[in-house]
């Protein structure tokens, strides 16, 4: 039970009394009392919310458990100590009903379920961790849509997947600071609501297709921020007319 420990020193803020009417986590008053938990009643079936952020839990988190409740959102950013086990057929269950999952700034690591990438959260982040191994691909009827991905600082390779043109209403496809190979999609030209691009720091080459530049703000569209490997000089590995900023 060592992830219910919110500090090892017991001073994070869900050990002590709140504002708002929150109490202690793991108090003796009602779950929807607790800090770091958001019950909302208004629209049937009732849906929680779990924000445990940055409170120093450790331990395996306990997907069967978490599985069994209505959560509409889970969040556990800058929790470096704990562990999720991603191939269990509770992670698919308790991912695959989220709407926002955000696991950023921890240590996890290993590679990316083709389930939960493509299938799972609409607002998914992955940043921040270890993951490695290439992006997986998936035919199409198995993409669903996303508004937010961010898969940036970690550690991944391989080539950006075709199937990411696929996401519809997305936002917001962060990819920087990786190991990414080859050339970008032109098929990510048909995410026409999305605003942020990060392809930084990777080892992408050619040119950043035309249709994509469409997208751009200056165009009429969307996308505010494009940005690339395509800075002046002997080090530039893209060619890009549109981006607003251009990395060395």
């Amino acid at each position: 039970d060592e992830w219910l420990r919110c500090s090892a020193l017991e001073t994070s803020d869900c050990t002590v009394e709140q504002s708002m009417g929150k109490t202690r986590f793991l108090s003796e008053a009602s779950a929807c009392d607790w800090a770091g938990i958001h019950c909302d009643d208004d629209v049937p079936p009732s849906s929680i919310t779990i924000e445990l952020d940055k409170n120093g839990l450790v331990g395996e988190i306990p997907l069967k458990e978490l599985s069994g409740i209505c959560m509409s959102a889970l969040s556990l950013r800058g929790n470096p100590g704990i562990q999720i086990d991603f191939a269990s057929e509770h992670a698919d269950t308790l991912f695959g009903g989220l709407q926002r999952l955000d696991l950023s700034e921890n240590f996890l690591y290993g590679s990316l379920s083709p389930t939960l990438l493509y299938s799972g959260p609409s607002m998914l982040y992955l940043n921040d961790n270890n993951f490695n191994g290439i992006i997986p691909s998936v035919p199409f009827r198995f993409v669903d849509g996303k508004s937010v991905l961010r898969l940036d600082y970690n550690q991944l390779s391989g080539s950006i997947p075709s199937e990411f043109g696929d996401f519809g209403s997305i936002t917001e496809l962060r990819l920087d600071n990786n190991f990414l190979t080859g050339t970008v999609p032109e098929t990510l030209s048909s995410l026409d609501t999305l605003r942020i691009l990060t392809l930084n720091n990777n080892d992408l080459t050619d040119v950043i297709p035309d249709s994509i530049c469409d997208l751009s703000f200056n165009e009429g569209g969307a996308l505010e921020d494009l940005w690339a490997d395509c800075g002046l000089g002997f080090g530039a590995q893209i060619d890009c007319s549109c981006c607003t900023r251009c990395f060395e």
